[in-house]
């Protein structure tokens, strides 16, 4: 899986970078404030389909998001996550039914508040 910077298809983060509590001191809150930030991402704002191991799509309507940890830099917070969800392969004849497999990737988001920007790649080791 290559490491890859996205957007979701609307053209912009759901994940607002320069967000108040990303300054918070306390590490309870700050890590209350990334969890709540993940649970709410949309779909499609996550390059989930590099993640695909079948050649399958990416089916979010079971997603989750897990926070695995944080690291303070100079220019904000890199947050690293896990992201169960569904990839759904298709059959391999007109009457097969498509097939469910679990789908598991990490990934690394930058949250850049100085400058508003954010960069999320997969993880691949």
């Amino acid at each position: 899986m290559p490491d890859t910077n996205t957007q979701n298809r609307h053209g912009h983060i759901a994940i607002d970078s320069t967000h108040p509590c990303l300054a918070e001191q306390d590490d309870a809150e700050l890590r209350r404030c990334l969890t709540d930030m993940l649970k709410a991402l949309p779909p499609d704002t996550l390059p989930l389909q590099s993640c695909c191991t079948q050649g399958g799509i990416v089916d979010e309507t079971e997603r989750t998001i897990g926070l695995l940890g944080y690291e303070r830099m100079d220019w904000g917070v890199r947050v690293r996550a896990d992201v169960f969800f569904i990839e759904i392969v298709g059959g391999c004849n007109c009457h097969d039914e498509p097939v469910q497999h679990n789908a598991y990737c990490v990934i690394e988001i930058d949250l850049k508040h100085r400058d508003g920007g954010i960069d999320i790649k997969l993880v691949t080791n």
